[in-house]
């Protein structure tokens, strides 16, 4: 049986198949996630990985949203994301992606004050206009880096901390004569009629489910998305 938590994924994923069915996947920004990231396109349409809002944005502009349109796909990504995160293991992969992305962050600040002082120096038209595509594609970068910081930091102060693991009782010191005192035949061990082993059992702490049906998730798939670096194409320009 469906549950809450597994219908909100689902309703996500499901509207994105519909929403990418619409787009060219060879043209806009739905092209450019498919080359930089086909894996994690893919595990966004199929529920198993949230796609950032940056994406379902730049999405939307490809597909020419109104605003009410945007308006729904934001509700159904708030309402994902928080079942999403309230499953086990959320917390910790929120701050996983969070330190994705500011790595990313990090690293596109720095690109950014290094084109720039290139584009200052540049010998010719032919070199400044590769450089400012490239300019271009950075500040891009920097830009969605900087929001999912912002999205995820959110995110992981909505997301309630796992309960605390219940510790093991300790095991009490065994009983034994008091010195100078006169042991009874009939003194037995503290805890134990029958004069069994006294030890206290340990808590065995069960590993928590994957709960509400839903595939586990798939981990740092958020953070792969728009890396650029060598395997990025620059076949158009975002500028336009």
């Amino acid at each position: 049986m469906e549950t809450a938590t597994s219908l909100a994924i689902a309703q996500l994923s499901q509207y994105l198949r519909a929403l990418t069915g619409r787009l060219d996947p060879r043209a806009g920004w739905y092209g450019e996630f498919l080359r930089r990231d086909p894996a994690g396109m893919r595990a966004c349409l199929d529920g198993t990985a949230m796609p950032p809002w940056d994406v379902v944005e730049s999405l939307l502009g490809d597909a020419g949203a109104d605003d009410r349109e945007a308006r729904y796909a934001a509700l159904l990504r708030a309402a994902a994301v928080t079942a999403w995160d309230a499953r086990p293991g959320g917390a910790q992969e929120l701050r996983t992606l969070l330190a994705a992305a500011v790595a990313e962050r990090a690293a596109s600040e720095a690109a950014l004050r290094d084109l720039t002082a290139r584009l200052a120096a540049a010998p010719g038209p032919p070199e400044a206009e590769s450089l400012g595509r490239e300019l271009a594609w950075t500040r891009d970068d920097a830009a969605r880096a900087a929001a999912r910081c912002e999205d995820l930091t959110h995110r992981l102060k909505k997301t309630p901390l796992p309960p605390p693991v219940p510790a093991s009782p300790p095991t009490p010191a065994p009983v034994g004569p008091v010195p100078g005192r006169a042991t009874s035949g009939r003194q037995r061990r503290v805890g134990s009629e029958s004069g069994a082993d006294d030890a206290w059992p340990e808590v065995e702490v069960p590993p928590p489910p994957v709960g509400d049906g839903v595939a586990a998730p798939v981990g740092r798939a958020e953070g792969r998305w728009l890396r650029g670096g060598p395997t990025r194409r620059l076949s158009w320009d975002p500028r336009v």
